[in-house]
């Protein structure tokens, strides 16, 4: 199973964006994009910094924030799932979740190399033909 790597993608389909490591402690994020750069929190983890990277190309390939409100949130909810989606894909969440007796935790998490949010967000947004899938490969796989 290959992870997604962010690093890759973005030098493969965004090319002119470069990946700069900066203070964002202050603003209280791990990422954020410009017009030319992706800056990361250089405090960030390696976990941190995938996830990171991650959400702020899918920012960059969706477009500006939209300046209502309520459309924003929607925009942050569709960013947060699509990057949850590239993270994990359904081949790695099923293996993981045989490995940590289907427990959404810190653990499973890390196993799929992602923060907790970001699992708790794919595992709550599954759509009801993946979740028949899971629980198709959970069943042939139990005892």
């Amino acid at each position: 199973m290959t992870r997604f790597n962010p690093w890759h993608y973005l030098k493969t389909h965004h090319p002119h964006l470069k990946v700069e490591y900066v203070d964002l402690e202050r603003i209280s994020c791990v990422g954020r994009w410009t017009r030319n750069a992706i800056h990361i929190d250089r405090t960030a983890n390696q976990v941190e910094r995938r996830t990171g990277l991650t959400h702020e190309m899918c920012h960059v390939e969706s477009g500006p924030i939209p300046l209502d409100t309520h459309a924003a949130i929607i925009e942050e909810r569709a960013i947060e799932l699509r990057t949850a989606k590239l993270l994990i894909t359904l081949d790695q969440l099923v293996p993981a979740l045989i490995e940590h007796e289907q427990r959404i935790d810190d653990d499973t998490a890390e196993t799929l190399w992602v923060p907790l949010p970001v699992l708790q967000t794919r595992m709550t947004r599954l759509t009801p033909q993946e979740c028949m899938y899971i629980n198709d490969q959970l069943s042939r796989r139990s005892y």
